[in-house]
């Protein structure tokens, strides 16, 4: 009889079928024995069955087959039918390091104070080819103040959690469309102090790519102020507190995701929003000045805006440990 899984990886899938062997693939060769894959398509129309055909053979793979109902609803089922003592996310475009199952056990089992963790990760291409950009938050430890500023953890593949910490706050809400992840942890992260934790290892691989949610300004503005509403009224003085500085980063977090998309007018707008919203807190920290000088560098010639986009990476890259060497 095979040992009871430690760990649930739960791969929710819409029209992925590109990318989700990988996904699979690197799941199943987690140093980890004792571990699950469930695979929830989520109403796939291209061609998801025959990616996952070779799979099916190995008995530690699950498939949920659902309508489509978003990727929360997806989420959900999976870590439903879940029995690790952990779950970790990974979506089907990104990918696991083979021992990254195994580190957040280690490191979650040794320390009971930590109901989530997150790892340090690269930043892929569509075809998966390292674009040298790096997620690699220095802290160890982080409070529920910390994540109301930032989403820390960088992208749902990086975060393994306890699953019995659901009983208490719940699955991911499936009204929201967006920031559906950093709701789920803001509630996690105010079970207690301190909770939330940082391997520092680079153990996911996380995927850019044309079409993503996050290239949905809109969306991820009307979102966020529904977290940030729901999370005021659970802690109104720590919110009051910390408000400026969250909408400041969220606002330069969108400016630095228009300036990928190649909107100029928008990456602009929402950076003087984040430094109009917290002066102070834009100022004070390395990506504050690294958006900027990205999104100043849409006001010049093709050829100054790439020597300056050079000077900028390396600025980012000598500061690597300061602060965050990601987006």
């Amino acid at each position: 009889m095979a040992p009871r899984p430690r760990m649930s990886i739960v791969i929710p899938c819409y029209n992925t079928a590109d990318y989700v062997a990988e996904a699979i693939s690197s799941a199943l060769a987690q140093s980890l024995g004792a571990i699950e894959v469930i695979v929830v398509d989520d109403g796939s129309t291209d061609g998801f069955e025959a990616a996952v055909e070779p799979f099916r053979r190995d008995p530690r793979l699950r498939v949920i087959e659902q309508e489509n109902q978003g990727l929360s609803a997806a989420r959900n089922a999976g870590m439903a039918s879940a029995v690790g003592d952990y779950i970790g996310l990974l979506d089907a475009d990104d990918r696991w390091m083979p021992n990254k199952a195994e580190r957040h056990v280690v490191h979650m089992d040794g320390d009971p104070s930590c109901d989530l963790s997150f790892s340090w990760c690269h930043l892929i291409d569509e075809e998966g080819r390292d674009t040298g950009r790096r997620f690699s938050p220095r802290r160890s430890r982080y409070a529920l103040d910390d994540m109301i500023v930032q989403n820390v953890t960088g992208a749902a593949s990086t975060v393994v959690f306890r699953r019995s910490v659901l009983a208490v706050t719940g699955d991911f809400d499936t009204e929201l469309r967006a920031c559906e992840d950093l709701d789920l942890w803001l509630r996690i992260a105010g079970l207690r102090t301190e909770n939330v934790h940082c391997v520092p290892e680079f153990l996911t691989d996380y995927r850019v790519r044309s079409g993503q949610m996050t290239g949905d300004l809109e969306l991820m503005q009307s979102a966020w102020q529904q977290v940030l509403a729901r999370e005021r009224s659970r802690h109104p003085d720590l919110v009051a507190r910390y408000e400026g500085a969250a909408n400041a980063e969220h606002a330069r977090y969108m400016a630095f995701i228009a300036f990928r998309a190649g909107d100029a007018g928008a990456a602009r707008a929402q950076m003087m929003s984040a430094w109009r919203r917290d002066p102070l807190a834009m100022a004070g920290q390395l990506r504050g000045w690294t958006t900027s000088a990205a999104v100043l560098s849409t006001y010049l010639p093709e050829s100054w805006s790439t020597s300056l986009l050079i000077l900028v990476d390396r600025w980012r890259r000598r500061a690597n440990g300061k602060d965050f060497a990601g987006p």
